[in-house]
């Protein structure tokens, strides 16, 4: 499979968590939440049961998940099967994004001045060392303290923070789901597994990695 798991909320076939490590946690395009609309261009309705049969398959296949934020326009995800690269017992009940920030001496400006190495940020490539935060799920964090900013990108595992800073002089808005860090010892298999979905998504979907 793709390592998400699913409920039905209001007849709906709606993700209900993320399995660590896996394609569905590695693609930073599908969270918690999110409405799985079809699955290989198949509606699934309310059909729980349907949708899981049809994400299931041999490993290394492509399988392509319309998943729909609420309020949002659906989107077609391609995500490659295979197992997940950690282990998934006992996942943490939070997680943050994986960034480090710096309040600026001369200034109000939130800097971000580094990305953790497999944390959610640098996997999906959403941020940018020296990205000025302005404002996390629409609360501005101009003149906050660091200590106060941090809080505000952790939140449940698998949830999606929205994220707006200023790159280059111009506001550029980002959403990151929240993952904790994966050890280095899989670094290099995440890279191989990003490079693989690129490869593989059809046209007009967007890659799982």
């Amino acid at each position: 499979g793709v390592g998400v798991s699913l409920t039905v909320q209001s007849n709906t076939v709606c993700v209900r968590g993320l399995a660590l490590g896996s394609p569905a946690a590695l693609c930073g395009e599908i969270a918690a939440g999110d409405i799985v609309v079809s699955v290989n261009g198949t509606d699934v309705g309310g059909d729980r049961g349907k949708a899981e049969a049809m994400i299931l398959g041999k490993s290394g296949t492509l399988v392509t998940l319309g998943v729909q934020q609420p309020g949002k326009v659906k989107n077609d995800v391609a995500v490659v099967r295979q197992k997940p690269l950690v282990p998934t017992n006992n996942p943490p009940k939070e997680a943050g994004i994986g960034i480090c920030i710096e309040r600026q001496t001369d200034g109000n400006d939130i800097v971000v001045i580094s990305l953790a190495t497999g944390g959610a940020a640098a996997i999906s490539g959403a941020l940018l060392k020296g990205d000025v935060l302005e404002s996390i799920d629409g609360k501005s964090v101009s003149g906050m303290q660091c200590k106060d900013v941090a809080p505000l990108l952790t939140g449940p595992l698998g949830s999606r923070v929205s994220v707006t800073v200023k790159r280059a002089s111009k506001p550029v808005q980002v959403s990151i789901v929240r993952m904790p860090r994966l050890d280095s010892s899989v670094h290099d298999q995440i890279a191989k597994y990003q490079d693989a979905a690129a490869k593989a998504a059809p046209s007009g979907a967007k890659a799982g990695g």
